[in-house]
């Protein structure tokens, strides 16, 4: 079986973005393209070869300065996300999470309307013509901090790097925080929140990909509803201009959530919210792995995703019953029939697991179709979650299901 780690499910439900223009008769014209440079190459040693078909063409100052405006780092939320790099020169690297990665350039377009005002667009490509991604200036001019866009797969998106695009803010936002841009103490990052988290009230935080300055949270409340969104290192000041560092937890649409106070303790195992401690968390230990085959009874979630684990007494297996909604009218069904294996603490499915896959027309017509039988998986319980781990397909990559 593969080696599985644990990280949270990432922005399992699909991210819809509608693109309206403004204005009347709306025309679009080409304006700027950024001057290109030789693509980057995956290593240090290869050899500097340009994108195929890449054309030299000045750009303006003003297109210039739109390249900067969106340089820089952006991550994909997806469940395999890739890391998007654009340079102010106009050229950009997407690198896949799993190794390799392509290299092309941005070009821009103007969508000018009816009253004169216009509206930039952006062209990813890797040879100038044909757009890898496209996507378009905010209407109200402000900084981009998300890019939602389509590609041949269908939709993308990207964040932008919050460390990078906090950079040089002399303002708090609306909450009242500043950015932290400069490395802290040791015990103050991002990066410790990394793991599962418990209120008293059943409520469970999944923090994951933490670094200095960011990263990104799953909350799961009792009644198995979830939240998503990003956490970043922030800090308030006092009235006599002294910081107060915060972990403070936003909505994936910038809504405030949720704000701890940063201790510095190392080890950290207590988070407590706002002035008042309430409510407190407490991290999961790393070493909480089950004891029983009935600690794997139950439902658990993720998003999209549930899984019904339940002693048969008529197979005398233990069986998984995993179900994944796609969308309203599609989805697949996996059922393993397993055995608990006392000495790893575990639960095996050895050759009988198997995946369905199924649809609703639009007249409610239901059908499905085998995809495979005669699969293998493993299930723990590691720090509270569920993870499942399938050699098959690797569907199981990203997720870890809460109660």
């Amino acid at each position: 079986m593969k080696k599985n780690k644990i990280i949270s499910c990432i922005l399992l439900g699909t991210l819809m973005v509608a693109i309206t223009a403004c204005g009347s008769a709306a025309t679009t014209t080409t304006s700027d393209e950024a001057e290109t440079k030789p693509a980057k190459t995956a290593t240090v040693e290869s050899d500097k070869t340009k994108v195929s078909d890449m054309k030299e063409k000045k750009i303006s100052s003003e297109g210039n300065a739109r390249v900067k405006d969106i340089a820089g780092v952006w991550f994909e939320d997806a469940l395999d996300p890739r890391t998007l790099t654009i340079d102010e020169d106009g050229t950009f690297t997407l690198e896949y999470k799993g190794g390799g990665f392509k290299s092309g350039i941005v070009t821009i377009d103007y969508e000018v309307f009816g009253d004169g005002s216009q509206r930039a667009w952006y062209n990813l490509s890797e040879d100038g013509d044909e757009n890898w991604i496209s996507f378009s200036e905010n209407d109200d001019g402000s900084q981009l901090l998300d890019i939602l866009a389509y590609d041949e797969d269908g939709e993308v998106h990207f964040r932008r790097d919050i460390a990078i695009r906090d950079e040089g803010l002399d303002e708090p936002n609306e909450y009242g925080f500043f950015p932290v841009t400069s490395v802290q103490p040791t015990g103050i990052s991002i990066a410790v929140l990394d793991g599962i988290w418990k209120s008293d009230n059943g409520d469970a935080i999944v923090f994951y990909d933490g670094d200095i300055f960011t990263g990104s949270f799953d909350v799961t409340y009792a009644d198995k509803t979830i939240d998503e969104g990003y956490v970043q290192l922030e800090y308030s000041l006092n009235p006599d201009d002294s910081r107060e560092y915060w972990y403070n937890l936003y909505k994936n649409d910038g809504e405030f959530f949720l704000g701890f106070g940063v201790s510095g303790d190392i080890p950290l195992n207590d988070l407590y919210a706002g002035q008042s401690g309430e409510p407190h968390y407490t991290r999961e230990s790393d070493d909480s792995i089950s004891g029983s085959a009935e600690d794997f009874f139950g439902i658990w979630a993720c998003g999209r995703v549930t899984a019904d684990i339940a002693d048969d007494p008529a197979s005398e297996y233990i069986t998984v019953d995993i179900h994944w909604s796609s969308s309203a009218s599609e989805g697949s069904t996996w059922r393993y029939y397993c055995t608990y294996d006392e000495s790893a603490n575990v639960l095996r499915c050895d050759g009988l697991g198997s995946r369905l896959d199924y649809s609703y027309a639009e007249d409610g017509t239901f059908t499905d179709s085998s995809v495979y039988d005669e699969s293998d998986a493993v299930f723990e319980i590691r720090n509270g979650a569920l993870i499942w781990s399938d050699d098959n397909e690797n569907m199981d990559d990203g997720l870890s299901l809460l109660r």
